[in-house]
């Protein structure tokens, strides 16, 4: 089963029985063509719509999803000032 598949499932099964409010991903879409991608990041505004979560990803697509934006420089987290 692909990577994305197993993550569509886990959080369909999970996310409606789980009293979690922060969800934290590392690159949820790593190596995934620009199809799949657009699955998982339509699957994360809908199931996690009511969730904070922290994304870490160079993806434009998953970083459109997001309300607030932080990029690293000089080895800090600043935030920025405008969508990616």
């Amino acid at each position: 089963i692909p990577y994305w598949t197993e993550f569509r499932v886990y959080i369909s099964i999970l996310t409606p029985v789980s009293n979690f409010n922060l969800v934290l991903l590392d690159e949820p879409t790593y190596d995934l063509n620009i199809e799949d991608e657009n699955v998982i990041a339509e699957m994360l505004k809908k199931y996690l719509k009511d969730k904070t979560m922290i994304i870490v990803t160079h993806r434009p697509i998953l970083s459109n999803i997001c309300d607030i934006h932080y990029f690293m420089k000089d080895h800090e987290l600043q935030l920025s000032e405008t969508l990616l």
